[in-house]
């Protein structure tokens, strides 16, 4: 993590990690292991101390920010990340030059992959896109961008010229990339809460005023 732009990195010291389960038959160590697991999500506690670093460039969604049913096929998307092949690293000025990559998108409601037959998150990544000025660009591999926010930016029960600022929802985390479907696969941000509320079961007084999960 990085504070702002041109800044240092920041070491976030950790203070507990939890994921969704390792999937049966697969040992922590194997790279592959988290291939059939649908969800692959986790969460982890900073420190204070850490926090502190972060807030006076970044600031950690709320609740009401969130949005735990995703299932919006008329909605538009957004997500944004750091490619690896956007980012290039000058070894000799030991510094690190990384580009983001802010893309909006739609449901992808074509063929799965055998392994996505669960995934609740699906959204197209073509080849190629238009850029701001209309122009068409080819978009890059997005590797890199895993744990990375899934957002959808209206609410498809209201027409586009009553959308507000609020209708901008945190609905899921990337985590996969399909090359041959075309697709980024997501995990509902609902997840997410149900394993903080697993581990942290004193913040549910908490997040019932805002939804039940």
């Amino acid at each position: 993590m990085t504070g702002g732009e041109g800044g240092k990195l920041i070491p976030l010291p950790i203070k507990k990690v939890v994921t969704s389960p390792i999937p049966a038959g697969f040992r922590p160590e194997e790279s592959d292991m988290r291939d059939d697991d649908p969800w692959d999500i986790g969460i982890a506690e900073l420190t204070p101390e850490t926090a502190s670093q972060l807030t006076p460039f970044w600031r950690f969604a709320q609740l009401r920010e969130l949005e735990p049913s995703p299932d919006a096929p008329q909605a538009i998307y957004y997500v944004v990340g750091y490619p690896f092949q956007l980012t290039e690293n000058d070894v000799l000025a030991r510094s690190t030059e990384t580009r983001l990559l802010s893309y909006v998108t739609a449901i992808h409601e074509g063929d799965r992959h055998s392994r996505d037959q669960k995934a609740e998150i699906l959204l197209e990544y073509p080849l190629e896109n238009m850029d701001s000025n209309e122009n068409s660009v080819h978009l890059p591999r997005p590797e890199g961008m895993s744990g990375c926010g899934i957002w959808r930016l209206n609410d498809p029960s209201q027409p586009l010229n009553l959308w507000r600022p609020s209708d901008v929802k945190l609905v899921g985390i990337e985590h996969r990339w399909r090359k041959h479907h075309r697709y980024l696969v997501g995990t509902s941000v609902r997840h997410a809460v149900q394993l903080i509320l697993k581990h942290y079961p004193e913040l549910r007084r908490t997040t019932d005023l805002v939804y039940p999960v």
